[in-house]
């Protein structure tokens, strides 16, 4: 009885990858949608996706989930989507002992990626701090430094946020006629567009005290990767205290108008492709195009 091997047939889809890297729309050459794929916070499916031959390799955040442990292969470590946890230990948990071995992204899964998982960056840290000081009943004090819950200037509480993020004190450390101006000297200035959490902001407001400064909790960026709204965390004097506020740059809106710079004051390399505070980016699906072969008979 003759036989004939069958070539496999080569489909081509767009794959639709959400802010984080995680596949979500899988879309055939003609345009039609061939499926769709829903996770939880920490990476879990939402449905039971067992009977679909086409699943992509790549799924949350990018990484491969293997088909006999189910769990996700992050090159460092092996990670358990169900309790959203690592399975072996961070080796650079002495960086950051206030955590367990074997979280994952400062257990903000919404927030923080960790796609190594090696380390959480500096910047994460820096915003869990300007979110403390946010929810705390700190007041404004003119030159204070105090921690959250005590009164706190703008450059104070950036420098306090700064220190969480494990680098020294800039306004001790940089010279400057204000805290502001030693923050920024002790920095690197980025453009707005490459803005991401963690970083400090300054402003030019005019008056007495001209000199601004906060730090930024949240970047929404648009399709072509420009920052579309930037929300932070400072001090105010004219609310008494720590406050939330945002912008979208360009606008007519006073912060727009008076924002002076974007700084980044990290200096440890990120251990991650990605880093760990991006996304609190929101925006369009980044679409990229993926091949893989269907051996199914025709």
């Amino acid at each position: 009885m003759d036989s004939k091997l069958e070539k496999p047939v080569l489909l081509q889809f767009w794959s639709i990858h959400d802010p984080f890297g995680s596949v979500r729309v899988a879309v055939k050459q003609n345009g039609i949608m061939d499926n769709s794929i829903e996770f939880e916070p920490f990476g879990e499916f939402i449905v039971d996706y067992a009977g679909l031959a086409q699943l992509p390799r790549l799924g949350w955040i990018g990484k491969e989930r293997d088909a006999e442990t189910d769990f996700g292969n992050f090159g460092v470590r092996n990670y358990e989507f169900g309790t959203g946890r690592f399975l072996s230990g961070d080796a650079l948990w002495e960086k950051h002992r206030e955590r367990t071995l074997y979280h994952y992204g400062l257990n903000n899964p919404v927030l923080f990626l960790d796609n190594s998982g090696l380390d959480s960056t500096q910047r994460a840290r820096a915003v869990e701090k300007a979110n403390e000081y946010d929810e705390s009943s700190s007041t404004y004090g003119f030159g204070s430094k105090g921690k959250p819950g005590k009164p706190v200037d703008c450059s104070g509480m950036v420098s306090e946020c700064i220190k969480a993020g494990g680098e020294e004190d800039p306004v001790v450390t940089q010279e400057g006629a204000s805290g502001v101006l030693r923050i920024e000297n002790g920095s690197e200035k980025v453009d707005t567009d490459d803005a991401e959490p963690g970083n400090a902001i300054s402003f030019r407001t005019g008056g007495g005290h001209s000199y601004h400064i906060g730090l930024i909790t949240k970047v929404d960026k648009d399709e072509d990767g420009k920052a579309k709204k930037i929300t932070f965390v400072h001090s105010s004097s004219s609310k008494n205290g720590p406050v939330e506020a945002s912008f979208t740059p360009g606008s007519d809106s006073y912060w727009a108008k008076k924002v002076h710079g974007v700084y980044k004051w990290d200096t440890i390399p990120d251990n991650n492709s990605q880093n760990a505070s991006a996304p609190a980016y929101e925006g369009s699906y980044l679409i990229d195009l993926f091949k893989f072969l269907d051996f199914a008979r025709r």
